[in-house]
Protein backbone atom coordinates (compact mmCIF):
# COMPACT_ATOMS: atom_id res chain seq x y z
CA UNK A 1 0.00 0.00 0.00
CA UNK A 2 2.77 2.44 0.90
CA UNK A 3 4.42 1.90 -2.48
CA UNK A 4 1.22 2.96 -4.23
CA UNK A 5 1.19 6.15 -2.16
CA UNK A 6 4.83 6.86 -2.93
CA UNK A 7 4.12 6.69 -6.66
CA UNK A 8 1.10 8.98 -6.35
CA UNK A 9 1.53 11.42 -3.47
CA UNK A 10 4.71 13.44 -3.10
CA UNK A 11 5.82 16.05 -0.56
CA UNK A 12 2.93 18.37 -1.35
CA UNK A 13 0.08 16.33 -2.76
CA UNK A 14 -0.05 15.06 -6.34
CA UNK A 15 1.79 16.87 -9.11
CA UNK A 16 2.88 16.29 -12.70
CA UNK A 17 2.59 17.28 -16.35
CA UNK A 18 -0.99 17.90 -17.46
CA UNK A 19 -2.21 15.22 -19.86
CA UNK A 20 0.02 12.54 -18.36
CA UNK A 21 -1.00 10.26 -15.50
CA UNK A 22 -1.97 11.19 -12.87
CA UNK A 23 -2.78 14.72 -14.04
CA UNK A 24 -5.52 13.66 -16.45
CA UNK A 25 -9.28 14.14 -16.67
CA UNK A 26 -9.95 10.44 -16.06
CA UNK A 27 -7.78 10.39 -12.95
CA UNK A 28 -9.38 13.59 -11.63
CA UNK A 29 -12.80 11.93 -11.84
CA UNK A 30 -11.72 8.85 -9.92
CA UNK A 31 -9.77 10.97 -7.45
CA UNK A 32 -12.86 13.12 -6.84
CA UNK A 33 -14.94 10.00 -6.25
CA UNK A 34 -12.39 8.62 -3.77
CA UNK A 35 -12.19 11.94 -1.90
CA UNK A 36 -15.97 12.17 -1.70
CA UNK A 37 -16.31 8.64 -0.34
CA UNK A 38 -13.51 9.08 2.21
CA UNK A 39 -13.81 12.69 3.40
CA UNK A 40 -17.42 13.41 2.50
CA UNK A 41 -18.65 9.94 3.39
CA UNK A 42 -20.69 10.04 0.18
CA UNK A 43 -23.22 12.36 1.77
CA UNK A 44 -24.82 15.31 -0.03
CA UNK A 45 -24.95 17.03 3.38
CA UNK A 46 -21.14 17.00 3.40
CA UNK A 47 -19.43 19.65 1.29
CA UNK A 48 -16.01 19.59 -0.37
CA UNK A 49 -14.58 22.95 -1.39
CA UNK A 50 -12.66 23.13 -4.68
CA UNK A 51 -10.32 25.91 -5.81
CA UNK A 52 -7.72 26.36 -8.54
CA UNK A 53 -4.88 28.63 -9.55
CA UNK A 54 -4.57 30.48 -12.88
CA UNK A 55 -3.23 27.64 -15.06
CA UNK A 56 -4.98 27.03 -18.37
CA UNK A 57 -5.58 23.38 -17.40
CA UNK A 58 -7.26 24.25 -14.09
CA UNK A 59 -10.85 24.50 -15.31
CA UNK A 60 -10.60 21.20 -17.19
CA UNK A 61 -9.36 19.33 -14.12
CA UNK A 62 -11.92 21.12 -11.97
CA UNK A 63 -14.80 19.86 -14.13
CA UNK A 64 -13.59 16.27 -13.95
CA UNK A 65 -12.87 16.41 -10.22
CA UNK A 66 -16.35 17.79 -9.53
CA UNK A 67 -17.92 15.07 -11.67
CA UNK A 68 -16.24 12.45 -9.49
CA UNK A 69 -17.21 14.17 -6.24
CA UNK A 70 -20.85 14.40 -7.28
CA UNK A 71 -20.80 10.78 -8.45
CA UNK A 72 -19.77 9.82 -4.91
CA UNK A 73 -22.84 11.58 -3.56
CA UNK A 74 -20.90 14.50 -2.08
CA UNK A 75 -21.85 18.13 -2.62
CA UNK A 76 -19.34 20.67 -3.92
CA UNK A 77 -18.74 24.39 -3.52
CA UNK A 78 -16.47 26.08 -6.06
CA UNK A 79 -14.20 28.98 -5.13
CA UNK A 80 -12.86 29.40 -8.65
CA UNK A 81 -9.44 31.05 -8.82
CA UNK A 82 -8.24 31.26 -5.23
CA UNK A 83 -5.05 30.85 -3.24
CA UNK A 84 -4.22 27.64 -1.43
CA UNK A 85 -4.26 29.32 2.02
CA UNK A 86 -7.59 31.03 1.24
CA UNK A 87 -9.09 27.65 0.35
CA UNK A 88 -7.71 26.11 3.55
CA UNK A 89 -9.16 28.98 5.59
CA UNK A 90 -12.56 28.53 3.92
CA UNK A 91 -12.62 24.80 4.66
CA UNK A 92 -12.31 25.51 8.38
CA UNK A 93 -14.57 28.59 8.34
CA UNK A 94 -17.43 26.91 6.49
CA UNK A 95 -17.07 23.61 8.42
CA UNK A 96 -16.59 21.76 5.15
CA UNK A 97 -15.63 18.09 5.05
CA UNK A 98 -12.47 18.95 3.15
CA UNK A 99 -10.99 20.90 0.30
CA UNK A 100 -9.08 20.28 -2.93
CA UNK A 101 -6.76 22.88 -4.44
CA UNK A 102 -5.92 22.32 -8.10
CA UNK A 103 -2.42 23.72 -8.43
CA UNK A 104 1.19 22.88 -9.15
CA UNK A 105 2.39 25.71 -6.89
CA UNK A 106 5.69 27.15 -8.21
CA UNK A 107 5.91 24.79 -11.22
CA UNK A 108 5.47 26.02 -14.84
CA UNK A 109 2.05 26.22 -16.48
CA UNK A 110 2.41 22.84 -18.21
CA UNK A 111 2.17 21.15 -14.80
CA UNK A 112 -0.76 20.87 -12.44
CA UNK A 113 -1.70 18.94 -9.34
CA UNK A 114 -3.95 18.44 -6.35
CA UNK A 115 -3.47 19.56 -2.74
CA UNK A 116 -5.87 18.04 -0.26
CA UNK A 117 -7.12 19.52 3.03
CA UNK A 118 -9.06 17.97 5.88
CA UNK A 119 -11.94 19.59 7.77
CA UNK A 120 -9.51 21.34 10.15
CA UNK A 121 -8.02 23.31 7.23
CA UNK A 122 -4.72 21.45 7.49
CA UNK A 123 -3.22 19.23 4.82
CA UNK A 124 -4.37 15.64 5.21
CA UNK A 125 -2.19 13.07 6.93
CA UNK A 126 -0.11 10.43 5.22
CA UNK A 127 -2.60 7.85 6.45
CA UNK A 128 -5.41 9.50 4.49
CA UNK A 129 -3.19 9.73 1.42
CA UNK A 130 -2.48 6.01 1.70
CA UNK A 131 -6.19 5.24 2.04
CA UNK A 132 -6.96 7.36 -1.04
CA UNK A 133 -4.18 5.79 -3.08
CA UNK A 134 -5.40 2.34 -2.14
CA UNK A 135 -8.99 3.22 -3.03
CA UNK A 136 -7.92 4.61 -6.40
CA UNK A 137 -5.76 1.58 -7.10
CA UNK A 138 -8.72 -0.75 -6.52
CA UNK A 139 -11.24 1.34 -8.45
CA UNK A 140 -12.00 -0.18 -11.84
CA UNK A 141 -14.58 2.35 -12.95
CA UNK A 142 -16.58 5.27 -11.63
CA UNK A 143 -19.39 4.07 -9.37
CA UNK A 144 -22.22 6.60 -9.36
CA UNK A 145 -24.21 6.74 -6.14
CA UNK A 146 -27.86 6.01 -6.87
CA UNK A 147 -30.44 8.73 -6.20
CA UNK A 148 -27.73 11.22 -5.25
CA UNK A 149 -28.94 14.70 -4.38
CA UNK A 150 -25.45 16.15 -4.32
CA UNK A 151 -25.28 19.74 -5.49
CA UNK A 152 -22.68 22.02 -7.04
CA UNK A 153 -22.70 25.73 -6.34
CA UNK A 154 -20.34 28.67 -6.45
CA UNK A 155 -19.08 30.03 -3.15
CA UNK A 156 -19.39 33.79 -3.68
CA UNK A 157 -18.38 35.16 -0.29
CA UNK A 158 -15.08 33.36 0.34
CA UNK A 159 -12.98 36.30 -0.84
CA UNK A 160 -14.70 38.82 1.45
CA UNK A 161 -14.33 36.48 4.42
CA UNK A 162 -10.65 35.84 3.72
CA UNK A 163 -10.01 39.57 3.33
CA UNK A 164 -11.74 40.26 6.66
CA UNK A 165 -9.50 37.72 8.37
CA UNK A 166 -6.33 39.15 6.83
CA UNK A 167 -7.31 42.70 7.71
CA UNK A 168 -7.99 41.65 11.30
CA UNK A 169 -4.34 40.60 11.51
CA UNK A 170 -2.94 43.70 9.83
CA UNK A 171 -4.09 46.50 12.13
CA UNK A 172 -0.51 47.27 13.21
CA UNK A 173 0.32 48.23 9.62
CA UNK A 174 -1.60 51.46 10.05
CA UNK A 175 1.71 53.15 10.88
CA UNK A 176 3.03 52.47 7.36
CA UNK A 177 0.58 54.63 5.40
CA UNK A 178 1.94 55.72 2.01
CA UNK A 179 4.86 53.29 2.22
CA UNK A 180 5.74 52.13 -1.29
CA UNK A 181 5.62 48.37 -1.79
CA UNK A 182 6.13 46.27 -4.92
CA UNK A 183 3.92 43.16 -5.08
CA UNK A 184 4.73 40.24 -7.38
CA UNK A 185 1.96 37.64 -7.56
CA UNK A 186 3.69 35.34 -10.10
CA UNK A 187 0.68 35.77 -12.43
CA UNK A 188 -1.00 33.43 -9.97
CA UNK A 189 -3.76 33.10 -7.40
CA UNK A 190 -3.00 36.20 -5.33
CA UNK A 191 -3.21 38.66 -8.22
CA UNK A 192 -6.49 40.18 -6.96
CA UNK A 193 -6.77 39.58 -3.24
CA UNK A 194 -3.20 40.37 -2.15
CA UNK A 195 -3.01 43.73 -3.90
CA UNK A 196 -6.50 44.63 -2.70
CA UNK A 197 -5.68 43.91 0.94
CA UNK A 198 -2.35 45.73 0.88
CA UNK A 199 -3.96 48.78 -0.72
CA UNK A 200 -6.67 48.76 1.95
CA UNK A 201 -3.88 49.04 4.54
CA UNK A 202 -2.94 52.42 3.07
CA UNK A 203 0.22 51.23 1.32
CA UNK A 204 1.25 52.58 -2.09
CA UNK A 205 1.16 49.36 -4.09
CA UNK A 206 2.87 48.82 -7.43
CA UNK A 207 2.29 45.49 -9.18
CA UNK A 208 4.25 43.08 -11.30
CA UNK A 209 3.28 39.52 -12.15
CA UNK A 210 -0.41 40.35 -11.76
CA UNK A 211 -1.67 39.71 -15.30
CA UNK A 212 -2.37 35.97 -15.57
CA UNK A 213 -3.26 34.55 -18.97
CA UNK A 214 -3.22 30.85 -18.14
CA UNK A 215 0.27 30.32 -19.55
CA UNK A 216 2.52 32.79 -17.70
CA UNK A 217 2.17 31.57 -14.10
CA UNK A 218 5.61 31.64 -12.37
CA UNK A 219 7.28 32.63 -15.66
CA UNK A 220 10.30 34.81 -14.74
CA UNK A 221 8.36 36.20 -11.77
CA UNK A 222 7.28 35.18 -8.28
CA UNK A 223 9.01 33.79 -5.22
CA UNK A 224 11.20 31.39 -7.22
CA UNK A 225 12.26 34.09 -9.70
CA UNK A 226 12.82 37.25 -7.60
CA UNK A 227 15.17 39.10 -9.97
CA UNK A 228 12.36 41.16 -11.48
CA UNK A 229 11.09 42.04 -8.03
CA UNK A 230 14.56 43.11 -6.86
CA UNK A 231 14.98 45.33 -9.92
CA UNK A 232 11.53 46.87 -9.42
CA UNK A 233 12.26 47.70 -5.78
CA UNK A 234 15.52 49.44 -6.72
CA UNK A 235 14.08 51.25 -9.75
CA UNK A 236 11.03 52.48 -7.83
CA UNK A 237 12.95 53.23 -4.63
CA UNK A 238 10.38 51.16 -2.78
CA UNK A 239 10.65 50.27 0.91
CA UNK A 240 9.87 46.60 0.40
CA UNK A 241 9.07 44.01 -2.22
CA UNK A 242 6.80 40.99 -1.77
CA UNK A 243 6.92 37.90 -3.97
CA UNK A 244 4.38 35.06 -3.88
CA UNK A 245 4.34 31.80 -5.80
CA UNK A 246 1.61 30.61 -8.14
CA UNK A 247 -0.84 29.46 -5.46
CA UNK A 248 0.07 31.99 -2.78
CA UNK A 249 1.44 29.79 -0.02
CA UNK A 250 5.09 30.82 -0.47
CA UNK A 251 6.64 34.19 0.24
CA UNK A 252 9.96 35.91 -0.32
CA UNK A 253 10.57 39.56 0.47
CA UNK A 254 13.02 42.15 -0.82
CA UNK A 255 14.40 44.91 1.38
CA UNK A 256 14.97 48.52 0.36
CA UNK A 257 18.49 47.67 -0.86
CA UNK A 258 17.22 45.00 -3.24
CA UNK A 259 18.37 42.09 -1.03
CA UNK A 260 16.18 38.97 -0.98
CA UNK A 261 14.81 37.60 2.30
CA UNK A 262 14.00 33.90 2.09
CA UNK A 263 11.91 31.84 4.49
CA UNK A 264 14.73 31.63 7.06
CA UNK A 265 15.10 35.43 7.13
CA UNK A 266 11.36 35.88 7.48
CA UNK A 267 11.18 33.38 10.35
CA UNK A 268 13.93 35.32 12.16
CA UNK A 269 12.08 38.62 11.72
CA UNK A 270 8.81 37.09 12.89
CA UNK A 271 10.35 35.35 15.91
CA UNK A 272 11.64 38.70 17.15
CA UNK A 273 8.28 40.33 16.40
CA UNK A 274 6.40 37.68 18.37
CA UNK A 275 8.71 38.13 21.34
CA UNK A 276 8.47 41.93 21.31
CA UNK A 277 4.68 41.70 20.96
CA UNK A 278 4.44 39.24 23.87
CA UNK A 279 2.75 36.70 21.64
CA UNK A 280 3.00 33.10 22.76
CA UNK A 281 5.70 31.45 20.68
CA UNK A 282 7.50 28.64 22.50
CA UNK A 283 9.84 27.81 19.69
CA UNK A 284 10.37 27.66 15.95
CA UNK A 285 10.20 24.66 13.62
CA UNK A 286 12.40 24.57 10.52
CA UNK A 287 13.31 21.73 8.19
CA UNK A 288 16.42 19.81 7.23
CA UNK A 289 17.08 22.60 4.70
CA UNK A 290 16.94 25.42 7.27
CA UNK A 291 20.20 27.35 7.60
CA UNK A 292 22.24 26.50 10.67
CA UNK A 293 22.57 30.22 11.31
CA UNK A 294 18.83 30.51 11.91
CA UNK A 295 18.88 27.58 14.32
CA UNK A 296 21.64 29.22 16.39
CA UNK A 297 19.92 32.61 16.29
CA UNK A 298 16.58 31.20 17.47
CA UNK A 299 18.26 29.32 20.33
CA UNK A 300 20.13 32.54 21.13
CA UNK A 301 16.75 34.23 21.63
CA UNK A 302 15.98 31.68 24.34
CA UNK A 303 13.55 29.75 22.16
CA UNK A 304 13.32 26.11 21.21
CA UNK A 305 14.21 25.00 17.71
CA UNK A 306 13.45 21.73 15.94
CA UNK A 307 13.70 20.43 12.39
CA UNK A 308 10.96 18.59 10.49
CA UNK A 309 10.99 16.80 7.16
CA UNK A 310 10.84 19.06 4.10
CA UNK A 311 7.22 20.00 3.46
CA UNK A 312 5.01 22.50 5.26
CA UNK A 313 2.64 19.70 6.30
CA UNK A 314 5.44 18.13 8.34
CA UNK A 315 6.31 21.52 9.82
CA UNK A 316 2.68 21.93 10.89
CA UNK A 317 2.61 18.46 12.42
CA UNK A 318 5.62 19.28 14.60
CA UNK A 319 4.20 22.68 15.54
CA UNK A 320 1.01 20.95 16.70
CA UNK A 321 3.03 18.38 18.58
CA UNK A 322 5.07 21.05 20.42
CA UNK A 323 2.32 23.64 20.74
CA UNK A 324 4.59 26.25 19.12
CA UNK A 325 3.39 29.13 16.96
CA UNK A 326 5.95 29.67 14.22
CA UNK A 327 7.57 27.47 11.60
CA UNK A 328 8.46 27.24 7.96
CA UNK A 329 10.80 26.39 5.15
CA UNK A 330 13.69 28.19 3.52
CA UNK A 331 11.69 28.14 0.27
CA UNK A 332 9.18 30.56 1.76
CA UNK A 333 6.41 28.45 3.28
CA UNK A 334 5.85 30.30 6.57
CA UNK A 335 3.25 29.12 9.08
CA UNK A 336 1.89 31.41 11.78
CA UNK A 337 0.07 28.66 13.64
CA UNK A 338 -1.67 31.03 16.03
CA UNK A 339 -3.62 32.54 13.12
CA UNK A 340 -3.53 29.99 10.25
CA UNK A 341 -3.69 26.25 9.68
CA UNK A 342 -1.27 26.17 6.77
CA UNK A 343 1.48 28.21 5.12
CA UNK A 344 0.08 31.57 4.00
CA UNK A 345 2.32 33.96 2.08
CA UNK A 346 -0.01 36.94 2.45
CA UNK A 347 -0.53 36.50 6.20
CA UNK A 348 3.21 36.12 6.75
CA UNK A 349 3.79 39.28 4.70
CA UNK A 350 1.28 41.19 6.81
CA UNK A 351 3.05 40.06 9.98
CA UNK A 352 6.43 41.26 8.69
CA UNK A 353 4.93 44.60 7.71
CA UNK A 354 3.41 44.83 11.18
CA UNK A 355 6.87 44.27 12.64
CA UNK A 356 8.22 47.11 10.49
CA UNK A 357 5.42 49.40 11.66
CA UNK A 358 5.68 48.62 15.36
CA UNK A 359 9.48 48.84 15.47
CA UNK A 360 9.83 51.77 13.06
CA UNK A 361 12.70 49.88 11.45
CA UNK A 362 13.38 49.02 7.82
CA UNK A 363 13.33 45.44 6.59
CA UNK A 364 17.12 45.40 6.25
CA UNK A 365 17.46 46.48 9.90
CA UNK A 366 15.06 43.79 11.10
CA UNK A 367 17.11 41.00 9.52
CA UNK A 368 20.51 42.32 10.71
CA UNK A 369 20.89 39.96 13.66
CA UNK A 370 20.76 36.82 11.52
CA UNK A 371 24.14 35.53 10.41
CA UNK A 372 23.74 32.70 7.92
CA UNK A 373 26.23 29.99 7.14
CA UNK A 374 27.30 29.82 3.49
CA UNK A 375 25.05 27.33 1.76
CA UNK A 376 25.07 25.79 -1.68
CA UNK A 377 22.06 24.03 -3.22
CA UNK A 378 22.41 22.14 -6.50
CA UNK A 379 19.46 20.52 -8.28
CA UNK A 380 20.41 17.59 -10.50
CA UNK A 381 17.89 16.39 -13.09
CA UNK A 382 17.61 12.59 -13.05
CA UNK A 383 15.48 9.97 -14.75
CA UNK A 384 14.69 7.92 -11.61
CA UNK A 385 15.09 9.56 -8.19
CA UNK A 386 14.68 6.34 -6.23
CA UNK A 387 17.25 4.36 -8.23
CA UNK A 388 19.85 7.10 -7.99
CA UNK A 389 19.46 7.50 -4.24
CA UNK A 390 19.78 3.74 -3.70
CA UNK A 391 23.13 3.48 -5.51
CA UNK A 392 26.04 2.47 -3.29
CA UNK A 393 28.41 4.81 -5.12
CA UNK A 394 26.27 7.81 -4.14
CA UNK A 395 26.13 6.69 -0.52
CA UNK A 396 29.90 6.38 -0.57
CA UNK A 397 30.28 9.90 -2.06
CA UNK A 398 28.00 11.36 0.61
CA UNK A 399 29.92 9.60 3.39
CA UNK A 400 33.19 11.00 2.04
CA UNK A 401 31.66 14.47 1.93
CA UNK A 402 30.54 14.21 5.55
CA UNK A 403 34.01 13.14 6.61
CA UNK A 404 35.53 16.05 4.69
CA UNK A 405 33.16 18.59 6.24
CA UNK A 406 33.56 17.24 9.76
CA UNK A 407 31.97 19.41 12.47
CA UNK A 408 32.27 22.57 10.37
CA UNK A 409 29.40 21.78 8.01
CA UNK A 410 26.65 19.43 6.95
CA UNK A 411 25.33 17.80 3.77
CA UNK A 412 21.83 16.76 2.78
CA UNK A 413 21.02 14.76 -0.36
CA UNK A 414 17.34 14.12 -1.03
CA UNK A 415 14.83 13.63 -3.79
CA UNK A 416 12.61 16.57 -4.68
CA UNK A 417 9.05 15.95 -3.61
CA UNK A 418 7.62 17.78 -6.61
CA UNK A 419 10.07 17.41 -9.51
CA UNK A 420 12.39 14.79 -11.05
CA UNK A 421 15.41 16.19 -9.22
CA UNK A 422 17.98 15.17 -6.65
CA UNK A 423 18.72 18.12 -4.37
CA UNK A 424 22.22 18.43 -2.95
CA UNK A 425 22.60 20.92 -0.10
CA UNK A 426 25.87 21.69 1.66
CA UNK A 427 26.43 24.15 4.46
CA UNK A 428 29.66 25.20 6.12
CA UNK A 429 31.94 27.98 7.24
CA UNK A 430 33.90 28.27 3.98
CA UNK A 431 31.96 28.74 0.71
CA UNK A 432 34.84 27.66 -1.57
CA UNK A 433 35.26 24.46 0.41
CA UNK A 434 31.59 23.47 0.33
CA UNK A 435 31.38 24.26 -3.39
CA UNK A 436 34.29 21.91 -3.99
CA UNK A 437 32.74 19.14 -1.89
CA UNK A 438 29.35 19.63 -3.56
CA UNK A 439 30.94 19.25 -6.97
CA UNK A 440 32.15 15.76 -6.10
CA UNK A 441 28.69 14.62 -4.99
CA UNK A 442 26.98 16.15 -8.02
CA UNK A 443 29.45 14.42 -10.34
CA UNK A 444 28.64 11.08 -8.69
CA UNK A 445 24.89 11.64 -9.21
CA UNK A 446 25.36 12.56 -12.87
CA UNK A 447 27.46 9.47 -13.53
CA UNK A 448 24.89 7.24 -11.81
CA UNK A 449 22.03 8.82 -13.75
CA UNK A 450 23.83 8.15 -17.05
CA UNK A 451 24.29 4.53 -16.07
CA UNK A 452 20.78 3.74 -14.75
CA UNK A 453 18.64 5.79 -17.16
Amino acid sequence: MASVREKLFETDGIRGRFGFYPITENFAEVFGWAIGRLLGAGSEESVILVGRDTRISGSTLESSLVKGLVASGTSVELQGITSTPALAYSVKTYSAAGGVMISASHNPFQDNGFKLFGKNGEKVSREIEIALADSIGQQKGLVITKDSRATVRYCSDWEANYKDMCQAHSKDIEGLERLKIIVDCAHGSNFRVATSILKSCGLRVEQIGCEPNGYNINSSVGSTNPNSLCAAVIDSRAAVGVGFDGDGDRLVMVDERGEVLDGDDILFVLANYYLLSNRKLGGVVGTSMTNLGLERSIIGLGLGFERAEVGDRFVMEKLNERGWALGGETSGHVICRDIAATGDGLLACLQVLSSMASSRRSLSELRKGLIKFPQVLVNVLVADKVKVLEEATLKKAVKQAKNTLGDSGRILVRASGTESLIRVMLEGEDRKHINLVAGGVVKAIEEINTRVS
